[in-house]
């Protein structure tokens, strides 16, 4: 038989074993919590730009490829989702939010499928502008970008700031070509349009998500397109030569006496061009022929190329205009600043091709029935008002994961430990 004095020392050394296993168990499920996140995937340079009375833009590099999206609303709560240009993942990120009120502020994290990211524990905030008059003139910056070797640099981050401007961005496109609309530009405090003139200087600021930076400095005449900007290097272009049409060669032509002014083979060369805009370049989603809507403010929306200026006019009982300019990712919204009558109307969309410079439409009937309990037709994520400027804060704190708990040796491990030796030393004792 076992002897009384052995059973408490048997009895201490289980208690021990006990208490060790626990705490090393606890110590495993805290770390596992923290394998959710990794560095390489953690937002960095988070920026917000283009900033309007309804959109801005988010824009941010990972160190690692990887697909990241949006979470806003006008509360800390959230609600909605906003997804990137780049449906493929890419270290460097793009996402536009838009459909939003004016004067108001939204906050934002950053998220992918498993993973979610703040501004050091709390999420980003934005607010848009002020409504203002639709411009009375259109200008852009444009460009492109390559790389070092001089292939296309795709999904580059384009930076544009200057003065009393707030912030403009835009993300190179497959063939490493850049926009940015300067008819929608904001002052910093976002509540009326810029004085932007030929000796405006603007700084260029590239970002390829793979360490390549590139600066540039412009003025708006030779920036329209300004010279190829080059991955790694800096780049002056103030002295570059005007670009604007005023400056582009002119062809004159002499004919032969007795021509009738008229070449099919000339006009069938003129005319075949694959960049040329047609009537299906430019949609309108929101609303078929014949529709009824229910809403005195319905939000027309649709998709066209880059830069391109629409002019919006809805008859009614009194004739409703404005003019939009399509954003970056090719989207364009517009709502009549009055409320419709129930009845028919029509909407018509115009623009100039761009390549020829005939004046092309779109023309829809629709039929206003403002009854509440009936659905209406207004936007969706994907439509909206060309952007501008930038956020009233930039975020500057590096963004962490959240819900991810220190890793350690807790308090269950500890207070195990401590019971099962003091356990083992008491039944020793007890021993001798």
């Amino acid at each position: 038989m076992l002897s009384s004095k052995k059973i408490p020392t048997i009895i201490g050394i289980v208690v021990l074993v006990v208490g060790v296993a626990v705490g090393v168990f606890l110590t495993s499920q805290q770390q596992t919590f923290r394998l959710g996140a990794s560095p390489t995937t953690e937002p960095q340079d988070v920026r917000v730009t283009n900033v309007t009375d309804a959109s801005f833009t988010v824009s941010w590099t990972t160190q690692e490829p990887v697909v990241q999206f949006i979470n806003w609303g006008e509360t800390s709560a959230l609600g909605s989702t906003a997804s990137g240009t780049l449906t493929e993942p890419s270290t460097t990120h793009f996402v536009q939010v838009r459909s939003l009120r004016p004067n108001t502020q939204y906050f934002f994290t950053i998220a992918t499928a498993n993973e979610e990211f703040t501004d050091s524990g709390a999420p980003w905030a934005a607010s848009t502008g002020t409504p203002l008059a639709a411009p009375a003139s259109t200008s852009v910056l444009s460009g492109s970008v390559i790389a070092p070797d001089g292939a296309p640099a795709r999904g580059a981050l384009v930076y544009v700031s200057s003065g009393g401007v707030s912030p403009l961005s835009a993300i190179t496109s497959a063939s490493g070509q850049w926009l940015v609309p300067l008819s929608n530009a904001r002052t910093t405090a976002l509540n009326a349009a810029p004085t932007i003139t030929d000796t405006t200087l603007f700084t260029l600021e590239v970002i390829d998500g793979a360490g390549l930076t590139s600066t540039a400095q412009v003025f708006p005449p030779s920036a329209n397109p300004t010279p190829p900007i080059t991955l790694g290097r800096s780049h002056d272009f103030r002295s570059a030569p005007s670009t604007s049409p005023e400056d582009l060669p002119r062809a004159n032509l002499e004919l032969p006496s007795g021509s009738t002014g008229r070449s099919s083979a000339f006009e069938a060369e003129e005319l075949d061009t694959s960049s040329q805009v047609t009537t299906s370049a430019v949609t309108l989603e929101s609303v078929n022929e014949g529709e009824t809507v229910f809403t005195e403010k319905p939000e027309f929306f649709g998709e066209g190329p880059t830069g391109l200026v629409l002019t919006i006019t809805v008859q009614s009982s009194h004739e409703q205009a404005g003019e939009v300019v399509i954003d970056n990712s090719g989207g364009w919204s517009w709502s009549p600043p009055e409320g419709l009558e129930e009845g028919e109307h029509t909407v018509t969309i115009e623009w100039a091709d761009p390549v020829t410079g005939l004046l092309r439409s779109i023309e829809r009937s629709f039929t206003v029935f403002a009854q509440e309990e009936e659905p209406a037709f207004e936007s969706t994520p994907s439509a909206a008002i060309a952007p501008t400027p930038t956020p009233t804060a930039t975020p500057s704190a590096t963004p962490t994961p959240t819900e991810l708990p220190d890793a350690g040796i807790g308090l269950p491990t500890i207070v195990g430990v401590a019971a099962g030796i003091f356990l083992l030393l008491g039944t020793l004792l007890l021993a001798i």
